[in-house]
């Protein structure tokens, strides 16, 4: 565990996921129609493999999914999957990047 408590798995597949989410290659989702039907590149479907395993190692509950989202993350009108930013979500992510940081930091 960090000094911010996460397991240190935990970080290493934060990393991994900030990694593949620069691999993605999908198009563009359209929000305002049948968004459900979109199909994501396998760098999409490995990140949400990783998303779950992050949820289970942070030893989340059901209702606080997602585990993370980027602080960047810009809300879409018509996005109903996510109609709003996610402030807890985004409360993980900056805490794992800092965490991160700080265990790559005394490597």
């Amino acid at each position: 565990m960090t000094k911010l408590n996460f397991p240190a798995e935990a970080l290493t597949v934060f990393r991994h996921m900030q990694t593949i989410d620069e691999q993605c290659t999908c198009l563009e989702r359209d929000w305002e129609g049948a968004y459900w039907k979109h199909k994501r590149c396998a760098a999409c479907e490995e990140w949400s493999h990783q998303h779950s395993r992050l949820h289970d190692l942070l030893r989340l509950r059901p209702d606080q999914w997602p585990a993370i989202e980027h602080p960047d993350t810009e809300s879409v009108p018509g996005n109903a999957a996510y109609p709003q930013p996610d402030r807890e979500a985004r409360g993980r992510y900056r805490l794992l990047e800092k965490a991160a940081g700080e265990r790559e930091s005394i490597r």
